[in-house]
C-alpha cells in the first residue's frame, strides 16, 4: 500500500522538491530567531546607546529580509503544496473509477453503489491535505524539535537533558495513542460508508417505499445507521481529546522544569537568567510543532483509512 501511495508523488516530484526546500528554510528561520535574540541581549544590547543605535539599521534590514524570505516560502508551501496534493487526489479518483469500469457485473451485484461512491468521494477527501502536509510537517517539525534541543544542549546540558527525557516519555505515550486512533478513524470511515449505502438504497427505491407506505421502516433503518456513525464519531473525538490533553500536560511539565530546575541552576551560578528566557522561547518553538502534529492526527488517520479502502479496490 505504501509503495502505491508513494507512486503518486512521482509526477509531482518537482513541486515536492520545491515544497521541501521551502519547508527547510521555514524551519531554519524559526530556529534562528531565539538564538539571535539571545546573542543580541547578551552582546550588543549591553554595549551602550551609541553602539546599539549604530547597529539597529543593519539589524532591521537583516530581519526584514529574513522574514520576507519566510513569507515567500510560506506562500509557496500553502499554495503550490496544496496544488500538489489536489493533483494527487484527482489522479487517485481517476484510477479508482477506471478500476470500477474494469470489474464484471458480479462485483456490482456484491457491492452497493453507496459504498463505491463513498470510496471515490469521502475516502479520498483528506488525502489532498495529508499528501501535502505530512511530508512538510515531518520536515519542519522534525528540524525544529531536534534543532531546538541541539541548541539548548549547548547552553545548559543538564536542563536540556531533563527536558529531553520528559519530551521523549510523552512522545512514546502519544505514539501509542496515535496507533489506537487509527482503528477508531478506520471504523469511522466504514460507518459513513454505511450511511451512504443505506441512503442510496432508500432513495433509489423511494417509489416502492411510498407505494407500500413503508416510510417508517426506512426511517428506522437510516436512524440505526446514523446512530452507529454518531457513536463512532464520539469514540473518535474521545481519542482525540485524550491525545490533545496529553500534549497540554507535556508543555505544562516542561515550563515547570524550566522554572524550578532552571532557577536552581541560576542560584548555583551554572545558568544565567537570560538563558532561562531562551529556554522558555525554545519550549514554545518545539511545542508548537508538537501541537501541529497533534492537530494533524485527524487528517492523517482519516487519509490512511481512506487510502486503505481505495487500495482494497485497486488490489
Amino acid at each position: 500500500m505504501l509503495k502505491r501511495f508513494l507512486s503518486y508523488y512521482e509526477p509531482q516530484m518537482g513541486l515536492f522538491v520545491a515544497d521541501t526546500v521551502c519547508a527547510l528554510v521555514l524551519a531554519a528561520i524559526d530556529l534562528a530567531f531565539p538564538i539571535i535574540l539571545r546573542n543580541l541581549t547578551g552582546g550588543l544590547f549591553t554595549q551602550g546607546q551609541a553602539a546599539i543605535m549604530q547597529a539597529l539599521g543593519m539589524i532591521a534590514v537583516g530581519l526584514v529580509l529574513m522574514y520576507a524570505v519566510r513569507c515567500a516560502c510560506r506562500y509557496f508551501v500553502s499554495y503550490w503544496g496544496h496544488v500538489m496534493g489536489a493533483r494527487m487526489e484527482s489522479k487517485m479518483r481517476e484510477d479508482l473509477f477506471d478500476q470500477y469500469e474494469r470489474f464484471s457485473f458480479a462485483y456490482f451485484d456484491r457491492n452497493s453503489s453507496g459504498d463505491m461512491m463513498s470510496r471515490v468521494v469521502n475516502d479520498l477527501f483528506d488525502i489532498c491535505e495529508a499528501a501535502h502536509h505530512v511530508p512538510e510537517w515531518i520536515i519542519i517539525c522534525g528540524i525544529e524539535i531536534i534543532g531546538s534541543f541541539v541548541i539548548l544542549f549547548t547552553i545548559a546540558p543538564v536542563l536540556a537533558l531533563a527536558m529531553a527525557v520528559v519530551t521523549a516519555a510523552f512522545a512514546v505515550v502519544m505514539f501509542w495513542q496515535n496507533m489506537r486512533m487509527r482503528e477508531v478513524f478506520s471504523d469511522n470511515r466504514k460507518k459513513i460508508s454505511g450511511i451512504n449505502a443505506q441512503l442510496q438504497d432508500s432513495l433509489a427505491g423511494m417509489r416502492v417505499v411510498k407505494s407500500f407506505a413503508n416510510e417508517e421502516t426506512e426511517r428506522a433503518k437510516f436512524r440505526a445507521s446514523n446512530d452507529r456513525y454518531l457513536l463512532s464519531k464520539e469514540n473518535m473525538y474521545h481519542a482525540m481529546g485524550v491525545y490533545t490533553a496529553t500534549y497540554g500536560l507535556l508543555s505544562g511539565v516542561l515550563y515547570v522544569i524550566v522554572v524550578l530546575l532552571g532557577g536552581w541552576l541560576v542560584a548555583q551560578g551554572q545558568l544565567q537568567a537570560v538563558d532561562m528566557a531562551t529556554f522558555a522561547l525554545y519550549i514554545s518553538l518545539f511545542c508548537t510543532p508538537l501541537e501541529t502534529l497533534v492537530n494533524s492526527a485527524e487528517t492523517y488517520q482519516k487519509a490512511i483509512a481512506g487510502f486503505k479502502r481505495m487500495d482494497e479496490v485497486l488490489s
